[in-house]
């Protein structure tokens, strides 16, 4: 498994991956319309410049992502998604890690929604605590923020 920086070809496999990864959130919110489910590929090539994204291929195949962007001193990360095939191996814990390291800012934040037990889960163990709230109708949303990891510029390639 290797963590490299997302390039816009990836784009179709990434948008596959997410609609795959946000099924997850989706049958915890059933009332809900989860945005990255609607997502149109001309959307996300729309966003795809505002972020540093990084995926985790396995097999030349995307398996993981996710993306930051730096706002002043905040890094502000998200779309954290694993596949379901190879979730609970570390993956997201290796691509939270690797995108705090390329951010390299004094503070990191993210969201999740509030019924999401194990992205928090995953959260609480790697430093973050809660911060804020919002309501996203019909989703509460639970902002959480950790000191920064000390800049380290994203190798083009990383070995597993």
């Amino acid at each position: 498994m290797r963590i490299r920086q997302a390039h816009p070809e990836d784009l179709p496999a990434l948008l596959t991956l997410q609609q795959l990864a946000f099924q997850s959130e989706a049958a915890l919110y059933p009332e809900a319309v989860i945005p990255p489910l609607r997502q149109t590929l001309a959307e996300l090539g729309a966003e795809f410049p505002a972020f540093l994204t990084l995926v985790a291929e396995q097999n030349g195949q995307i398996v993981g992502s996710v993306r930051g962007r730096v706002l002043g001193s905040n890094g502000e990360i998200g779309r954290l998604m694993v596949h379901p095939a190879v979730r609970r191996r570390g993956l997201g814990r290796r691509l939270l890690g690797e995108i705090e390291r390329a951010l390299g800012t004094t503070t990191l934040s993210l969201f999740t929604g509030e019924r999401s037990l194990d992205n928090l889960n995953l959260y609480a163990a790697l430093g973050y605590v809660q911060s804020g709230q919002h309501q996203a109708e019909p989703i509460g949303m639970i902002e959480l923020t950790k000191p920064g990891a000390p800049f380290s510029p994203f190798p083009s390639e990383v070995p597993a």
